[in-house]
């Protein structure tokens, strides 16, 4: 059988009709299990986000997991508009039960951590 070799982000961008849908899009959220370095070269959020930046879309990815320092890839960041926001995520007895987003002093996490330890 004749066969020839499309790159995936490709196939999907055709197949969801990405490029009919964004010229309407006020954003677009993408994601995947974990955001790494690989993300950004060609797994399919930064595809994603490469067709939408033809259309000014913004574009914000959420990830299980989050192993990137976005100063490692300053050019891709500017180039993207890609912010990185701290998280963290407090777990007691494998629960998590509480959360800080954003940049913190040092008295809210110490406040969140005795809340949970019941102090």
């Amino acid at each position: 059988l004749p066969s020839h070799f499309e790159d995936g982000i490709q196939v999907v961008i055709k197949h969801t009709q990405l490029e009919q849908l964004l010229p309407n899009a006020d954003l677009v959220i993408t994601g995947e299990g974990k955001i790494d370095f690989q993300t950004f070269y060609g797994k399919t959020p930064m595809g994603i986000a490469k067709c939408a930046k033809q259309f000014d879309v913004p574009v914000i990815f959420i990830g299980g997991s989050i192993e990137v320092d976005i100063d490692q890839f300053e050019e891709l960041a500017d180039e993207y508009k890609i912010m990185s926001i701290p998280g963290l995520l407090f777990f007691k007895d494998g629960e998590r039960k509480e959360d800080l987003f954003g940049f913190r002093i040092v008295r809210d996490i110490e406040e969140k951590v005795k809340k949970i330890k019941g102090e």
